[in-house]
């Protein structure tokens, strides 16, 4: 049976925080809820659970292309190469 997985939404907020969504996918690779509790890590950054929508946000975070990893028990792990880009002024 295959497991659901996580997949990333990311939003910048303003200049150095940044929003990352988990959110889970199906076994046809929809997407179907947000996941509460998911274990979110900016690798060199720090680690933050995602709140009831998902939802966890980190800040100071200057631009540059960063490994990110969500898990949580019950879903397969997903690690990415994330760019966070600079705000243009």
């Amino acid at each position: 049976m295959p497991q659901k997985t996580i997949e990333f939404l990311l939003r910048r907020t303003q200049e150095g925080e940044w929003d990352i969504t988990a959110i889970v996918k199906d076994a046809n690779a929809v997407p179907v809820a947000p996941i509460n509790e998911a274990k979110v890590e900016i690798i060199g950054f720090g680690l933050e659970l995602t709140d009831p929508d998902g939802i966890c946000q980190f800040r100071d975070v200057p631009p540059g292309s960063y490994q990110v990893s969500a898990e949580k028990e019950g879903y397969v792990k997903q690690v990415k190469r994330l760019p966070l880009e600079e705000i243009p002024k």
